[in-house]
């Protein structure tokens, strides 16, 4: 389990959540890590995807509406349990 502060990336209608890449290396798998998402108790299941050279987890908006959070807000989130790796 790793646990990092982060702030919630507006990518046009999208909202990613930025993984730093030694977390994403760290867990040996490559570049896709399915992990299990947790954000102020709420947990989900994704995948990690490279985009525009940086590691994202995708934060959909069933997901956002769920935890009462939007993208592009400027306070940091805590963001727990966010590597959980399933592999």
């Amino acid at each position: 389990m790793v646990t990092f502060t982060t702030e919630l990336l507006k990518l046009g209608n999208d909202v990613g959540i930025e993984v730093p890449e030694d977390i994403v290396l760290g867990f040996g798998v490559g570049k896709r890590v399915p992990v299990i998402v947790t954000i102020e108790g709420y947990s989900y299941f994704s995948t990690t995807t490279v985009m525009g050279g940086k590691y994202l987890l995708p934060l959909a908006k069933e997901h956002r509406e769920k935890i009462g959070v939007a993208g592009g807000e400027t306070r940091d989130r805590r963001i727990k349990k966010i590597v959980d790796s399933l592999g």
